[in-house]
C-alpha cells in the first residue's frame, strides 16, 4: 500500500531492513540499541557471569541472540533459559528454581521478555525471596 507506518512498540530487529521495510519506522529503539545497552553495562560493572531468559517468539530470540553474539567473549551465559508466551507466576517460579539449580553463581540476569512475563518474573523472584539474590536488566 505503501503507507507510512510508524510502530510505537515494534522492537524486531527485522523492521530495520529498510529494502522489506521501506515505509516503517519506528520511536523506541531495537532490539539490537537495547542489547547493546545491555552489554554495555555489563563491560562497565565488569560482571563476568550473567543467565538470560527470552519470551517464546521473535522478540525473546532476536535480544537473547543479539546478547550472546555482543557479548562475544567479556561474559560467560551459565543459563539460557525460554519464557512461554503467556505463562504466569507459577511457571516463572519453575524457571527461577531451574536457574538457580542450573548456574547457582549467576547473580545477573537479563531479560529479553513480554511486559506480562516481566511482571510473572518480577513476582517470583519476590515469592522466593531472592530480591537480593538478583541484578535483572531488560525488560
Amino acid at each position: 500500500f505503501e503507507m507510512p507506518q510508524i510502530g510505537y512498540s515494534s522492537t524486531a530487529k527485522q523492521l530495520s531492513d529498510k529494502e522489506k521495510f521501506k515505509y516503517f519506522t519506528r520511536v523506541i529503539a531495537s532490539d539490537t540499541q537495547q542489547a547493546q545497552a545491555i552489554v554495555d553495562i555489563i563491560r562497565q560493572f565488569q560482571w563476568s557471569y550473567v543467565a538470560t531468559i527470552g519470551t517464546e517468539g521473535d522478540y525473546g530470540r532476536g535480544g537473547v541472540e543479539a546478547i550472546r553474539r555482543l557479548l562475544n567473549k567479556d561474559a560467560c551465559i551459565g543459563a539460557d533459559l525460554t519464557m512461554p508466551i503467556g505463562a504466569n507466576r507459577s511457571v516463572a517460579i519453575q524457571l527461577i528454581k531451574q536457574l538457580v539449580t542450573r548456574a547457582p553463581r549467576v547473580q545477573v540476569l537479563i531479560c529479553f521478555c513480554l511486559d506480562h512475563s516481566i511482571r510473572a518474573i518480577l513476582q517470583a523472584v519476590n515469592e522466593l525471596n531472592y530480591t537480593q539474590r538478583f541484578i535483572i536488566l531488560g525488560r
